[in-house]
């Protein structure tokens, strides 16, 4: 039987400081994503392992309220493993709404249809205008829907991680981009 010592560490850690709440937030979707990956079907004992090890480090990077140390350590076991990033279900949105997204969603239509004809430099590229748009688009959007804004927030960034890696990953980048349209089309 497999136990998964995530969720205790995620609860244990639900004691922090206000101060560090941002990187635990991240943290924990990492974490969440790790344990999904964990429980897809198809992982093999040694994979398994080596992401309970990478969740016992990445929790206690956490404590150490250091979330790229965490994020690192959840990404490279992930990457080793060859399960997806975008394992984890993202934080799933209230139903209030946000306003107009479909702008915002053109851009990642745009993107991935990019990233699918393999030309990464220029997904890159107009992945960018997302990263803009979204930015001066918080202080309206995100008082509307917090939880909401975070779920496309954090889908965001991974699809800025995935286009801005040092050799990107086509499959990677359009698994990622793939996720992040679907929050969309969830998101009011």
């Amino acid at each position: 039987m497999v136990r998964y010592p995530i969720k205790i560490s995620i609860l244990a850690l639900g004691l922090l400081s206000a101060a560090s709440a941002v990187a635990y937030a991240d943290c924990e979707s990492d974490l969440l994503q790790l344990e999904a990956a964990m429980k897809a079907p198809g992982q093999t004992p040694a994979n398994v392992a080596l992401m309970k090890d990478a969740g016992a480090k990445a929790s206690e990077a956490l404590r150490k309220d250091d979330d790229a140390g965490c994020n690192k350590f959840v990404m490279d076991v992930l990457k080793t493993t060859g399960a997806p990033a975008s394992a984890a279900a993202p934080v799933a949105a209230s139903s209030a709404p946000m306003g107009d997204l479909k702008p915002l969603r053109s851009i990642v239509d745009d993107t991935l249809k990019i990233a699918q004809k393999g030309d990464l430099p220029a997904a890159k590229t107009r992945i960018k205008d997302l990263e803009t748009a979204w930015d001066k688009a918080r202080t309206d959007l995100k008082p509307k829907n917090p939880a909401a804004w975070d779920a496309l927030d954090k889908l965001i960034d991974a699809s800025l991680k995935q286009l801005r890696a040092d050799k990107p990953d086509a499959k990677g980048s359009a698994d990622a981009l793939s996720a992040l349209l679907s929050q969309f089309d969830k998101t009011k």
